[in-house]
């Protein structure tokens, strides 16, 4: 699984970084900031100049460069500004460059469940509208309406709204990707955090010795029968003696420290979380949000994670102030998992063997 860091600010952009944003194996896209175009412009030219120069490992070759055009799902965590004020400016783009494109294949659009409910109030509050007749619309269709508005044409041809809902877990790129999300109480109402499991099929040779089958042409023909065939006299079924290898990142959107979130958390490879402050001292906005220190020691409880890439950084903080104190805390020799500085465009692969990050 390839993630690429869109940026690393939080409500407000740096002079050196977008407010946050993922990109997943090159066509999965988590949040869409206000500078969304233009992180992935400079994603791209990154990548570039990585291969340009030779400094792109071969391991990350094997995935596509940052493409807006090659994007066909955005998940959005929830509606506050930072985190999906640039689907509008994307959507106006793939009309100009990709829109016959679009029309055969509609952009996937996931907004989570109950989401629109306060932003149909915020609207509702601002512009004296009718509340019985904006409440009473589908979330889906407000929303159609309210960037149909935005963008004074129609998008009805080249975008598809999807709910997901907590615990409901939808299934992509025929089984192979599997997308979650839990609440994560930032709001009152539709804010969730994403966990994505990428699985791929493996034969377990250890159950095919078990039931005396010598691996070849026998296992193609058991994966593609949906009843299992008879092998020397025995019913063999695909889910026998295939298991599943997963490779799995967490992403909070924004999120305070919530043990709750633990269950989710667990077994992945990498968590993306909120580190809004950098330490519990700051008494700022805790209730929403999470502070550094807190995070690290939140952290080492999820069982067998690998990597923790803190993002959505407060403006009171420069650059090297942020890199210090990741760079205090990863001193520590107790900590289970890699604490990783993150930098905007950044490329983290993560695989069996570990996470990379470039």
């Amino acid at each position: 699984m390839l993630i690429t860091i869109l940026g690393i600010r939080g409500t407000v952009p740096s002079e050196t970084s977008g407010t946050v944003g993922l990109l997943v194996n090159g066509k999965y896209a988590f949040d869409v900031p206000p500078e969304f175009i233009q992180s992935m412009i400079k994603a791209r030219v990154r990548w570039n100049k990585l291969l340009e120069e030779g400094r792109m490992p071969k391991e990350f070759r094997a995935y596509p460069a940052p493409n807006l055009g090659k994007i066909e799902h955005v998940f959005i965590s929830h509606f506050h500004w930072d985190h999906w004020g640039g689907l509008a400016h994307y959507l106006r783009w793939l009309r100009l460059f990709h829109h016959d494109l679009r029309k055969e294949r509609p952009l996937n659009i996931y907004i989570p469940k109950d989401s629109m409910i306060p932003f149909k109030r915020n609207m509702i509050e601002t512009w004296s509208l009718n509340e019985e007749k904006i409440m009473s619309l589908p979330d889906h269709d407000f929303f159609y309406r309210f960037l149909s508005i935005e963008l004074h044409e129609s998008i009805s041809d080249i975008v598809r709204f999807y709910t997901v809902e907590p615990e409901k877990p939808l299934y992509l790129d025929a089984g192979q990707l599997k997308v979650t999300c839990t609440e994560t109480k930032h709001l009152p109402q539709g804010s969730v955090a994403y966990r994505i499991d990428a699985c791929k099929e493996k034969v377990n040779l250890g159950k095919l010795q078990e039931l005396g089958i010598t691996p070849g042409p026998i296992i193609g023909k058991i994966k593609k029968s949906s009843e299992g065939i008879q092998v020397d006299g025995k019913l063999v079924r695909k889910e026998d003696i295939l298991t599943f290898q997963c490779i799995t990142a967490c992403y909070s959107g924004d999120s305070a420290i919530n043990y709750d979130m633990i269950k989710f958390y667990n077994n992945a490879d990498v968590l993306i979380h909120d580190s809004a402050y950098l330490s519990s001292k700051e008494e700022y906005y805790l209730e929403r949000h999470a502070d550094l220190e807190s995070l690290v020691e939140f952290s080492k409880k999820i069982v067998g994670l690998k990597a923790l890439i803190p993002i959505h950084f407060s403006h009171r903080y420069g650059d090297a102030e942020i890199k210090e104190k990741i760079k205090e805390l990863g001193k520590n020799s107790e900590l289970p998992f890699n604490l990783i500085l993150p930098n905007p465009r950044t490329f983290i692969l993560i695989r069996d063997e570990g996470v990379l990050a470039i």
